[in-house]
């Protein structure tokens, strides 16, 4: 499908894993495949559990979205990443998807599903980061916060040390200077995560397991 003169939607699948006795899903893995100009584009978009709060169990869902560009190597005879992939804050993309356009339509994209998922699913808990210094300040990383707040979201910023060691932690090259974003979606899910994640008070925890 013809996007723009420099931009077809060639692929699109979601993965949704359905878990016994649940009733509605969780993880939902999105990816669409672009070409740009000579370039092959791909955009992976993840939401999944990565933990659950210690009390209540209730799934921590993390968000995110990677953009993968390639290359057509003649000698390899195939497509191949670009020598300077980078996708340490994203910036790296304009490069080689030079319509500002382009870009354009792949961020909302990514807003769209992102709408989409907070109505529908309705996840207790949202975690986004690490996010840098840049991310922090970003317009469309502050877009995408935007978007969860208007679907009735409080949100919580905590610091690398405020967050619980899950796997989101130990993907990435984390500093202590990095922020994590937590969504909750009504007061008991803020109430859990600052009971048992921000202030690490597990004594409640461990008297309800305990009764």
């Amino acid at each position: 499908m013809k996007l723009t003169d420099t931009l077809e939607l060639v692929s699109y699948r979601k993965d949704v894993d359905y878990f016994p006795r649940r009733s509605k899903p969780f993880d939902y893995t999105i990816k669409y495949i672009f070409y740009a100009n000579d370039y092959r584009v791909e955009l992976e978009i993840q939401f999944s559990i990565i933990d659950y709060t210690l009390c209540y169990r209730l799934p921590i869902i993390n968000f995110g979205y990677d953009v993968h560009i390639e290359e057509f190597s003649k000698k390899n005879g195939r497509y191949v990443s670009v020598d300077d992939y980078d996708d340490e804050d994203g910036r790296f993309s304009v490069k080689y998807i030079t319509n500002k356009q382009d870009r354009k339509i792949l961020l909302k994209i990514v807003q769209k599903n992102l709408e989409h998922y907070v109505k529908r699913v309705n996840p207790p808990l949202i975690i986004r980061g690490p996010l840098g210094n840049f991310k922090q300040h970003s317009a469309r990383y502050l877009k995408n916060g935007e978007i969860i707040i208007n679907a009735g979201y409080q949100q919580i910023v905590a610091s690398y040390n405020e967050v619980p060691d899950i796997s989101t932690k130990k993907s990435f090259k984390d500093t202590v200077s990095e922020l994590f974003y937590i969504y909750a979606k009504d007061e008991f899910a803020k109430e859990e995560v600052i009971k048992n994640y921000l202030l690490k008070q597990d004594a409640i925890c461990q008297e309800k397991i305990a009764a």
